[in-house]
């Protein structure tokens, strides 16, 4: 957006440029216009004021050659003028074409900026060409326009030694009024191509400014393109990244699939061995019912086992009691070894 809005810019104050030097030209051809207007009026004048006289034929002959180099530098000024407006032509056309090409694309941009320096420069040095050729067509100018007087004059001189002193007062009066009239012309066209070679100057010195500012607008594009650059590079490895990541994203989803697939698979198989299971559970859950039944039985036969055992162990214990009585009745009656030895009478007694 920096570099579009700074060739926009740029295109701005050329084409600014550009009008003020098309106003600039017409002003001059204005002005030239009027002067040399305002020459032919006067020798026109001239002629028709010493039209009278047989004497004056050469000078109006000398008048006529004068109007015809001045028709003659009208028209190279009109070409001028012309050429300059066709350059004019071809620089707006140059400008809207490097707009095109800066709206439809921003890829070639050291191109176009190597381009439009390279315009700058054909142009600053057509410029700097252009001002020489008019210091030289200036110089060309005066030095014929001092050689005409010259000629005028020597031309002059002669008549006056031919005609007299009369003739060469009349020759010295036309000859000052034509030599004010040069000398004027002579000065209008100074003033006006100092004026032309003025600007023409600021025109350069005004193209060497921009040409610097355009140099520096350039230095940054190019700081910028290389941000930009090292950015891309920078969100290229990042994209790549984010790829690998993807990548692993996708491993690790298709083997989520395979053990959903596999976990729904185990799931069918076991919802089909559920009913089975169930029947199972049912079947054990029954067993463990008469098992229970058949333990409360059991428990309840333990205890009366355990009451039967209770009662044996009194028993005996009574019989233990009975025993000690009789050892103890025995060994006071001093009776023999054989019957409390013998165990048939033990049990006989036990028995009784």
């Amino acid at each position: 957006m920096t570099y579009l809005a700074e060739q926009l810019k740029w295109s701005m104050k050329v084409e600014n440029l550009s009008n003020e030097n098309e106003d600039l030209r017409k002003n001059l051809s204005h002005e030239q216009d009027k002067t040399i207007e305002s020459l032919r009026q006067g020798q026109h004048d001239e002629i028709d004021k010493k039209k009278s006289g047989e004497k004056n034929e050469d000078k109006l002959k000398k008048l006529q050659m004068e109007q015809i180099r001045l028709t003659v530098e009208e028209l190279a000024l009109r070409r001028e003028l012309e050429s300059c407006r066709l350059e004019v032509d071809s620089l707006r056309h140059e400008n809207i074409d490097l707009l095109n090409s800066l709206n439809g694309t921003t890829n070639d941009i050291g191109a176009l900026t190597f381009k439009l320096d390279k315009e700058i420069r054909n142009r600053i040095c057509c410029l700097q060409d252009q001002g020489l050729s008019m210091l030289n067509e200036s110089t060309h100018l005066s030095s014929k326009l001092i050689e005409f007087i010259k000629g005028k004059a020597s031309h002059n001189q002669l008549r006056v030694t031919q005609q007299g002193l009369d003739g060469q007062f009349l020759i010295e009066s036309d000859m000052k009024e034509l030599t004010r009239t040069e000398i004027k012309t002579e000065r209008l066209l100074t003033s006006l191509l100092r004026e032309k070679l003025y600007s023409k100057e600021l025109e350069v010195e005004q193209l060497q400014a921009e040409v610097s500012a355009a140099v520096r607008g350039n230095d940054i594009l190019r700081c910028e393109v290389q941000e930009a650059m090292d950015n891309i590079s920078f969100l290229t490895h990042r994209l790549k990244d984010l790829e690998l990541q993807m990548l692993k994203k996708d491993e690790i989803e298709s083997r989520l699939r395979n053990d959903i697939q596999e976990s729904m698979k185990e799931l069918a198989i076991l919802r089909g061995v559920l009913p089975k299971v169930s029947q199972e559970r049912d079947l054990m859950w029954e067993e463990v019912k008469q098992y229970a039944e058949k333990n409360m039985v059991l428990n309840s036969e333990i205890n009366a086992l355990k009451k039967k055992i209770e009662g044996l162990d009194e028993d005996i214990l009574l019989k233990e009691g009975q025993i000690t009585i009789l050892k103890d009745t025995l060994n006071n009656n001093n009776k023999s070894f054989d019957l409390l030895g013998s165990v048939d009478s033990i049990s006989e007694f036990l028995l009784q």
